[in-house]
């Protein structure tokens, strides 16, 4: 990449405000950025909180960790993905509002799909027969939805 090339960004809060600064912006030069940075070392929480992913990824094929530190959240997706590959499990990712989500239909014996099916049912369900309340009651959280650290 030439300099140049990653077009301008305006160091001011109006357009051209200041002379422009060139950024790169091809993935081969921002991967060799990323490799200089330092690498982000995991808090004190992180090995509960994988630990508990991991129990509830075995037993509802699916978790979600609200309240993800964002440093946090590329280091548990590598974790996570690299446990599953042992296990030899295909796991989908995502990241959103400050929620790491994760999802992984192979961990679940056909035992565990049943119990899996007949819990969701039972939480539609519960749901649809409150539809009409004034206050309607919310099911009890379900034990795959974690919270950093807890």
């Amino acid at each position: 990449m030439e300099p140049g090339d990653g077009g301008p960004i305006y160091e001011g809060q109006y357009y051209q405000q200041k002379d422009s600064v060139h950024a790169p912006s091809c993935q081969r030069c921002l991967k060799i950025i990323d490799r200089t940075l330092l690498e982000v070392e995991p808090d004190d929480r992180f090995n509960w909180t994988l630990i508990r992913a991991l129990e509830e990824m075995r037993l509802w094929g699916c978790v979600a960790i609200a309240d993800t530190p964002g440093d946090q959240e590329e280091l548990m997706r590598k974790r996570l993905r690299a446990e599953a590959r042992q296990n030899g499990w295909k796991i989908f990712t995502r990241y959103a509002h400050g929620t790491l989500h994760m999802s992984c239909l192979d961990a679940l014996t056909p035992d565990r799909k049943h119990a899996v099916e007949a819990d969701r049912n039972m939480r539609l369900e519960y749901l649809w027969n409150r539809l009409d309340d004034p206050e309607p009651l919310k099911p009890p959280r379900p034990s795959w939805q974690l919270v950093w650290g807890c």
